[in-house]
């Protein structure tokens, strides 16, 4: 896309240009600018929807345009990440557009998919982005991938300790209630034989 420079229209920044201009005496003619902006965007648009995966071509469906398609794309990508996909799969996802990116002669910089990954994290992740971006000239993309990934089996450890303790809480709490209650049944009975 950057050698045809085509970059700008994929991010919406070029203008759609009107269909017709005006020439002298309020005669009309066919703009190029606006012919020239439909051949590029259908030629965006068919080699997009040609290099992605099957699941992802599932939610292009009637888009027309690379802005739209563009756009989906990265709604796609923030709702696959609030249904808790795995930290892998979610970079493997990344990694396939950049892939198909690359394919098409527009690679993306270690730099750039560092940007794309991080920027699609959920918010519990917030403090590992700071920490990744104060020490981005120090970080390579696999290492950012191997921080992710062990911060993702942190949480996972800590989601199941913290399970372990509530339901040891809880049964910890059921037997005190049925020691309390025993010992008060017990105390009962004793005062009911005293008074026998």
């Amino acid at each position: 896309m950057r050698s045809h420079r085509l970059e700008k229209m994929l991010l919406g920044s070029v203008q759609l240009a009107s269909q017709t201009v005006v020439i002298e005496h309020e005669d009309t003619m066919d703009n190029k600018d606006y012919k020239n902006f439909v051949a590029q965007d259908s030629f965006l648009v068919s080699w997009l929807l040609s290099t992605v995966s099957p699941q992802l071509l599932r939610q292009l469906v009637g888009v027309v345009s690379i802005v739209e398609i563009w756009i989906t794309v990265n709604k796609f990508f923030v709702s696959s990440k609030e249904r808790e996909l795995n930290m892998q799969s979610y970079i493997s996802q990344i990694k396939e557009i950049c892939d198909a990116l690359a394919t098409s002669g527009s690679p993306m910089s270690d730099q750039e998919r560092i940007a794309t990954i991080l920027g699609g994290l959920p918010t519990e992740y917030r403090l590992f982005v700071t920490i990744i971006l104060d020490n981005r000239d120090l970080i390579t993309l696999d290492g950012v991938i191997s921080i992710l990934l062990d911060v993702e089996l942190q949480q996972q450890k800590n989601f199941e300790q913290f399970n372990g303790l509530s339901i040891s809480a809880n049964m910890d709490q059921s037997f005190v209630t049925n020691s309390s209650q025993d010992a008060e049944a017990n105390t009962f009975s004793s005062l009911k034989g005293d008074q026998s």
